[in-house]
């Protein structure tokens, strides 16, 4: 056999080799992963071992599915009683759907800023409204248990934008959730001026903030959303 012919075969095989090697992936046991094809996802891989992907087409996602936590730094707070007091919050949490973790934040990264944020300001709005002599007594507890219920419920919400189907421009739009009285503002100037759904989406906003919320919305016009 030539050595050309053996050139290529050696060629071939390492070929083969490297996508074979790039199809295998490795699940830990603290792990979960999802498996993405072009960006969609395919499957959610939770036992631990060895699995294979489609080489080049696929590629996978890993969250742990221990116990996290988020700890924003601490901040200096004042209470009713004009007293100040230096505030350490924190929060844990599991990953108990893959999937919709990855399709609201992506990462624990985001969510950890995102939510680091939520959780400052709730406890702001919480401990602001007490006096040093109530984060004394048996009312700690009762605190705990609003800012942990505030919290929860600022997760929730949602914007949608209705534009014309021709033109693109803004008709109206539904925000449930918080600071939604701050977020319209952004689309009644856009209305004011004529903006379309596109105009809002090529605007930057801050990232991870509540704001982003509507330039996702109005990505989703074009069923282009970026995170969620």
């Amino acid at each position: 056999m030539s050595r050309a012919k053996l050139a290529i075969i050696g060629g071939i095989i390492i070929v083969i080799g490297v996508l074979l090697n790039s199809g295998l992936f490795t699940v830990r046991e603290t792990e979960q992963v999802l498996v993405l094809q072009l960006g969609k996802h395919e499957r959610t891989v939770r036992e631990p071992g060895l699995h294979f992907k489609v080489p080049l087409v696929q590629n996978v996602v890993a969250y742990d599915k221990r116990v996290l936590s988020v700890d924003p730094p601490a901040e200096e707070m004042l209470l009713s009683d004009q007293k100040r007091i230096l505030v350490d919050a924190f929060a844990r949490y599991k990953i108990t759907d893959p999937l919709k973790f990855f399709q609201t934040v992506r990462d624990e990264q985001i969510f950890g800023n995102r939510f680091g944020n939520i959780l400052t300001s709730t406890v702001k709005e919480f401990v602001a409204q007490r006096e040093l002599a109530d984060l004394l007594s048996d009312q700690r507890n009762v605190i705990m248990e609003a800012i942990r219920d505030g919290v929860a419920n600022e997760t929730d919400g949602f914007v949608k934008i209705l534009a014309d189907a021709t033109t693109d421009r803004i008709l109206g739009a539904h925000i449930i959730g918080p600071d939604a009285g701050t977020l319209i503002h952004e689309i009644v100037v856009a209305m004011e001026f004529g903006a379309s759904a596109e105009d809002i989406a090529r605007t930057c906003h801050g990232h991870p903030t509540l704001a982003e919320a509507v330039k996702e919305a109005a990505l989703a016009v074009g069923k282009r959303t970026i995170h969620i």
